[in-house]
Formats: structure tokens, sequence, C-alpha cells
């Protein structure tokens, strides 16, 4: 507010559900500009009249629970054979082989 441009100082309240709101909450942020802003750079404050973008956070937090608590069970089931891990032993691919590179 105190260093944009002044054609950029153009600070913006969402409406309310209704006048009396929307004038609440217009009041509340003339006074805290006023009260930041030095006389000389008092901004007009702009009441904006549309539908927010996106959901509010208890919208978004209700769908996430309950995508979660609809997730089936794994079906996948791991048993082991003979007691022992199932990765192979061994050594090298290349053993007995030249590292192909030769002298130089």
């Amino acid at each position: 507010m105190l260093y944009a441009p002044p054609q950029r100082r153009t600070p913006w309240v969402q409406a309310g559900d209704s006048p009396e709101i929307s004038q609440a909450r217009l009041a509340n942020v003339q006074a805290l500009a006023a009260a930041l802003a030095p006389p000389q750079c008092q901004p007009v404050i702009m009441l904006r009249i549309c539908q927010p973008y996106g959901a509010s956070a208890q919208e978004v937090d209700l769908v996430r629970r309950a995508y979660l608590s609809s997730m089936p069970n794994p079906r996948i089931s791991y048993t082991p054979q003979n007691g022992s891990s199932s990765g192979s032993g061994g050594g090298s691919s290349m053993s007995g082989q030249g590292s192909g590179q030769g002298g130089r």
C-alpha cells in the first residue's frame, strides 16, 4: 500500500453474504488503511462483488477426508517362501570378462 505505484494501490475487499457484512468488512479495511498509510497516501478501497475462486478450506478438507475414508484396503498379500528372503546372492554379471578399455 505504501510502496506500490499510485495506479496499483487499490485494495479490494470481498463482498459478504449481506450488505451489512460487506459494509463491516469495508469499514474495517478502511480503518486499518487509515492507520497504516500517511494522509497523503490514503488508498481508495473497493468492494469486490463476485464469486471467489476455488473452494473454502473446509470444503476441500471434507472432500479429502471422504476420499481417504473410501479407499479400499490393499489386496496384495505377501507370504514369504521357506523363511528366506527373495533376493538372490551372487557376484558381478561380468565376471571373467575384461573391462573393455584395454591398455592405452
